[in-house]
């Protein structure tokens, strides 16, 4: 079994970020054997440019042959759960297909009712902490899709805990063992 795990990182966040690079390598773990980081154009972000960032992201993937491989997990966070919405299109033509929403913006209906309507299996994961955060969009989404949540305790948007390098390392831990058992084979 062959999976390609996509990265859609955060405005600010780096696909090499702890919140994203864990998860990814917990998807090398469970079998898969590619994966891409798309890149958002820099003005574009600073500017944020939502249809220019959602272009370059389809350009960046529409060469990708999503057949060759058995499965496929896309790992979003913050502004990347948006651009997944944007790009379900692409994405409905894989068969077995799975997101982790990482710092969800799930206080955006649009973002909600996208994540709603793909009836994709999720994992949803936040920090306590993180200004973003919007607990009803959380409960609607996770219990929509029947999806795990994981609460990351005294976890900001970036699923660190200022100032307690210990509590950043443990809530990490958890994030990452959650999304091993998520994409088990």
């Amino acid at each position: 079994m062959t999976g390609l795990a996509i990265v859609l990182p955060g405005a600010n966040y780096t696909p090499a970020g702890p919140a994203i690079r864990f998860p990814v390598l917990a998807a090398w773990e469970a079998g898969y054997q590619s994966s891409v980081a798309v890149e958002y154009p820099p003005g574009a972000m600073r500017t944020q440019d939502l249809p220019a960032v959602v272009a370059e992201v389809r350009r960046q993937l529409i060469g990708a042959d999503f057949e060759e491989f058995d499965r496929m997990t896309v790992i979003a966070k913050s502004m990347g759960t948006r651009v997944v919405v944007e790009i379900a299109d692409m994405l409905d033509r894989v068969e077995d297909l799975s997101i982790v929403w990482l710092t969800p913006l799930f206080g955006d209906r649009g973002i909600r009712d996208g994540a709603i309507g793909s009836g994709w299996r999720s994992l949803i994961v936040f920090g306590d902490q993180d200004p973003f955060h919007n607990e009803a969009g959380v409960t609607e989404v996770s219990q929509a899709l029947q999806a795990p949540v994981v609460r990351v305790s005294g976890a900001n948007h970036a699923l660190e805990s200022p100032g307690d390098v210990i509590a950043t390392i443990s809530g990490l831990r958890e994030v990452t063992s959650a999304v091993q058992e998520f994409l088990a084979p």
